[in-house]
C-alpha cells in the first residue's frame, strides 16, 4: 500500500467524537412569533432563562436596552458577590460560613424535633456541655 492510500485509509476510519455542553438548567425562552416591541417581554427572567437574541427585537434599540438591563442585572450580582467577598473574607471562609449556616439549620431541625418530642433540649445541651468541659 502507498503512503498516499494509507494516509486516506486512515483519515476515513478516524471518528469525531463532539461534546455538547449542557446548560445549568437555563432553557430558552419561549420566544413569539411576532418580535417584541418592549426591553422586558413578561415573564422573562435573566437567571432563568438564555438570553435573547437580537432578532426577537422589532428594532434593534429595543434590543440593546434589554441587554443594558441584562448588564445592570449582572452589576447588581457582581456588587452582592463583592460585598459578600468583603464580608466573609477568602473563599475558605466563604465555604466555612456555608457549612456553618448548614449545620445551623440541621441543628434546628433537629430542636424542633426534641421539643415535639417532649424533651428540653436546654438541658441536654448544658449536660452535654458540662461534661466535656
Amino acid at each position: 500500500m502507498s503512503k498516499k492510500n494509507k494516509k486516506a485509509a486512515t483519515s476515513v476510519t478516524k471518528i469525531e467524537i463532539k461534546t455538547v455542553k449542557v446548560s445549568k438548567g437555563r432553557t430558552g425562552f419561549k420566544v413569539s412569533e411576532t418580535p417584541y416591541d418592549v426591553t422586558m417581554p413578561d415573564g422573562f427572567n435573566f437567571k432563568d432563562y438564555k438570553p435573547l437574541k437580537k432578532k426577537n427585537f422589532k428594532d434593534e434599540a429595543l434590543y440593546f436596552e434589554h441587554r443594558a438591563e441584562e448588564m445592570a442585572y449582572k452589576m447588581a450580582a457582581f456588587k452582592a458577590q463583592a460585598e459578600e467577598a468583603r464580608t466573609t473574607g477568602s473563599a475558605a471562609d466563604r465555604r466555612k460560613k456555608k457549612q456553618i449556616v448548614k449545620l445551623n439549620a440541621k441543628m434546628n431541625e433537629l430542636k424542633e424535633q426534641l421539643v415535639a418530642q417532649g424533651i428540653d433540649v436546654e438541658a441536654l445541651i448544658a449536660a452535654a456541655a458540662a461534661t466535656k468541659g
